[in-house]
């Protein structure tokens, strides 16, 4: 089946991802990154997040899917300061 997902953002990826183990799968964004609220403000000497967002250790899910991108190693645990 062919499938089509309006929205590369986090959520549209992770559809798709899930979606195209079974089927031909094409996202549609209208930016020129895909990343959607998840993406950094390039501001030349700093970057900054676009959207706060953050996930915890127990986020099983969510370490599952990067395990499974082959992308796990390039989180990082930060210690809250508020």
């Amino acid at each position: 089946m062919k499938i089509g997902i309006i929205g590369g953002g986090f959520q549209g990826l992770i559809i798709g991802h899930l979606l195209a183990r079974d089927n031909s799968v094409i996202n549609f964004e209208k930016d020129s990154q895909v990343g959607g609220l998840l993406r950094m403000a390039d501001f030349g000497e700093f970057k900054v997040d676009k959207y706060y967002h953050h996930f915890f250790r127990k986020d099983v899910s969510v370490i599952g899917l990067f395990r499974e991108l082959g992308i796990e190693r390039e989180l990082s645990w930060l210690k809250g300061t508020t």
